[in-house]
């Protein structure tokens, strides 16, 4: 009969298939990982405008425009415009996790 050398090629390829979806699922948990190492919680955010000192050491930069940025801003925050971002980097340290806002998902 045929079908016994098609279910062995069949369960051939269903292997190949998982081991790819592992590789995948791995590489999916290795970047969101790193992902959410990266980012400060909201509530990290929270304590810094409370003046936490357990906030963690971030600088946090409002990119709003600046007149947005004048009629209120998260206290300890730094006004940084967008559209000035590039003029402005050399003045920001390097030596910090910078924490973004803004009124958009930048």
């Amino acid at each position: 009969m045929v079908i016994a050398p098609l279910v062995g090629i069949t369960t051939k390829i269903w292997r190949l298939r998982m081991r790819h979806i592992q590789e995948e699922i791995n590489a999916n948990r290795e970047f969101f990982k790193k992902k959410l190492a990266a980012e400060a919680s909201k509530s990290d955010v929270a304590k810094k405008a409370k003046g936490d000192p357990d906030a963690g050491d971030f600088l946090l930069l409002d990119v709003r425009d600046r007149e947005s940025f004048s009629l209120g801003h998260i206290k300890g925050a730094w006004c940084v415009p967008l559209k000035e971002i590039a003029e402005l980097m050399p003045g920001i340290p390097n030596d910090r996790d910078l924490v973004t806002y803004c009124w958009n998902h930048h």
